[in-house]
């Protein structure tokens, strides 16, 4: 007999950020655990049966999650920042309801490489409090929500800081994939979303950054999208804004692809977290585009990291890209030295679940 184990997320949605933390966590599990029965709760459970091979419940099949939970070991909350009203009250609504169902149906349960905060209400902290305190481990990806999760729960004995599970050294490297124009070619890479958080950002400084990239440096200007649904008019825009010196793949690129575009690339603008994160593992330098965003916020409070943001001021954006460039062979060395740490905290979330489930522990 194998552990059952369920994972609830975004996923299945078409973001192909938490499509890499998916297929980073179903990978540590597969490592520690004998033969795991694996099941996701996705927006679209076909999607995530092919790409993941694993079983998948649709989000809305109240008695197939908890036919899952009644017959299950482990519940899964993770990754990414699911307990926040930053996006939606309904989904923190959501994701605490299916936690403290789930430790009703004697599921033990985890955070699991998550986020919380921000919480902007009584209300909200009230449902993130409550699906704290039905969890049996709280494994947190950054600094901030360690913060939110102190204030909350103080007396919490289960409280860790763990990094994105992307980071993971089992996480199979990338398979080459560049476009095809752009080999033998110096490129930055710009990663658009048309809106953050609560902030909106100016897409004409963000078009003319990539051109002064292009003509002060020489380089093409790869758009990169990892949530076509959400980002592709904004990266057609770009593209328009940018000119012969953009390229604009055609095609859904998956997680794998954006990842090696990533790691191939001599800068990278991003707006979105998990390109960030794609290029700090492969030691590329970067430069967060300035948002509300409480997932970059938090990622970006590492030390190493906190210089790499834009400023506010579009007008000194060109500058602080030709800084990053100048100084890129130092950066790349900091970045190196990062690695190690990042791997090691997320090496910690799987077996923290193991530790929870250890009866079919590897």
């Amino acid at each position: 007999m194998s552990a059952r184990i369920l994972i609830c997320g975004h996923y299945g949605g078409g973001n192909q950020g938490d499509e890499a933390v998916l297929a980073a966590i179903l990978q540590g599990l597969r490592r520690r655990f004998r033969r795991p029965s694996v099941a996701v709760i996705s927006h679209h459970p076909t999607q995530t049966r092919a790409i993941h091979g694993v079983k998948a419940i649709h989000w809305l099949d109240c008695g197939g999650i908890v036919s899952a939970m009644l017959g299950g070991d482990l519940f899964l909350l993770g990754g990414g920042t699911l307990l926040t009203d930053a996006y939606s009250i309904g989904s923190l609504r959501y994701f605490t309801a299916v936690t403290v169902l789930a430790r009703l149906c004697g599921m033990r349960t985890m955070l699991y490489a998550g986020g919380v905060g921000p919480l902007g209400t009584s209300q909200s902290r009230l449902l993130a409090k409550a699906a704290l305190k039905a969890l049996d481990y709280i494994a947190l990806r950054d600094r901030i929500s360690a913060e939110y999760v102190k204030g909350l729960l103080p007396r919490h004995r289960n409280i860790v800081l763990v990094a994105d599970p992307i980071f993971s050294p089992e996480q199979a490297a990338p398979q080459s994939a560049y476009p095809i124009n752009l080999k033998k070619r110096r490129y930055a890479v710009i990663a658009p979303c048309g809106s953050i958080g609560r902030n909106t950002v100016d897409f004409s400084a963000l078009a003319a950054l990539g051109k002064h990239l292009a003509l002060k440096h020489g380089l093409k200007i790869l758009l990169l999208v990892t949530d076509y649904a959400r980002d592709s008019a904004q990266a057609k825009q770009l593209s328009e804004q940018i000119g012969e010196a953009a390229y604009l793949p055609n095609r859904i690129l998956p997680w794998r692809d954006i990842s090696a575009d990533i790691a191939g690339a001599e800068l990278v603008i991003g707006m979105r977290l998990h390109p960030l994160m794609f290029a700090a593992k492969h030691s590329v330098p970067f430069l967060a585009i300035p948002s509300s965003d409480p997932k970059i916020a938090g990622f970006m409070r590492e030390r190493i990291l906190r210089g790499l943001i834009l400023p506010k001021e579009p007008s000194r954006w060109p500058t602080a890209a030709d800084s990053v460039l100048a100084n890129r062979p130092a950066l790349v060395r900091s970045l190196q030295a990062l690695g190690p740490s990042f791997a090691k905290r997320a090496y910690k979330a799987p077996e923290i679940a193991a530790a929870l489930c250890g009866k079919w522990r590897l």
